[in-house]
C-alpha cells in the first residue's frame, strides 16, 4: 500500500495546486500556442509633447534630449550644428531638415551673418529691409538680393560702420570693400 500513496500523493498535490493557480492542461490543437508575448504599447504623447522614454511617445516618435516626443528626422536634425545652429533647420519635415518657426530663423547664425532672418519656402531668408538693418549699420549691406543681404552700392557702405572704422567704403560684388 506504501508504493500507491507515495505515487497517488505527488499527483493528488498536483492537482491540488493547479486546481489553485489553474493550470491549464495541455493546449488543445485549435488554440494556437502564442510565439512572442504581445508588444508593450506605445505611448500616445504627440511629437513636441513631454516624455521621460520613448515608450510615452506616440508610434514613429522618440523621446528626444529635451525631454520632448520628436520624429527621428527632427532629432537627426537638431544633432546637426551646419544645418540647425548655422541655418535654423532644426525641425524635420518631409525628410528635410526646415525651421520650426520664425525664432529659429532668428537665432541661427546665418541671420546674423546673413540676414536670413525669416522663414521663406522652408527655409530662412532675407526677405525685408528689417532682415538686413544691423548689417546695413555695421557692414554697409543693406539690399535684399538672393535672399540675403548685400551691399548693392557704395553709397550704403560710406554711410556704415565697415567705412568708417576699416575704410571699407565701395561696394563690389555684394560686400564693401576698401580701395
Amino acid at each position: 500500500m506504501r508504493s500507491e500513496t507515495s505515487t497517488t500523493s505527488p499527483l493528488f498535490v498536483v492537482a491540488l495546486l493547479c486546481a489553485a493557480i489553474g493550470c491549464e492542461g495541455t493546449p488543445s490543437p485549435t488554440k494556437p500556442i502564442p510565439s512572442e508575448a504581445p508588444a508593450p504599447k506605445r505611448g500616445h504623447t504627440s511629437e513636441g509633447g513631454g516624455c521621460r522614454v520613448a515608450d510615452d511617445c506616440a508610434p514613429g516618435l522618440v523621446c528626444a534630449d529635451d525631454k520632448t516626443c520628436q520624429s527621428l528626422k527632427t532629432v537627426e536634425c537638431r544633432s546637426r550644428q551646419d544645418v540647425c545652429g548655422e541655418d535654423g533647420r532644426c525641425l524635420g519635415k518631409d525628410n528635410k531638415c526646415v525651421p520650426a518657426s520664425a525664432e529659429a530663423c532668428k537665432k541661427s547664425h546665418r541671420c546674423e551673418s546673413d540676414g536670413r532672418c525669416t522663414i521663406k519656402d522652408d527655409k530662412c531668408a532675407a526677405v525685408t529691409s528689417e532682415d538686413c538693418a544691423t548689417l546695413c549699420k555695421t557692414m554697409g549691406r543693406c539690399k535684399v538680393q538672393d535672399d540675403i543681404c548685400v551691399a548693392s552700392s557704395t553709397n550704403d557702405c560710406l554711410r556704415s560702420e565697415a567705412c568708417k572704422q576699416a575704410k571699407r567704403c565701395r561696394a563690389l560684388a555684394g560686400r564693401c570693400i576698401g580701395k
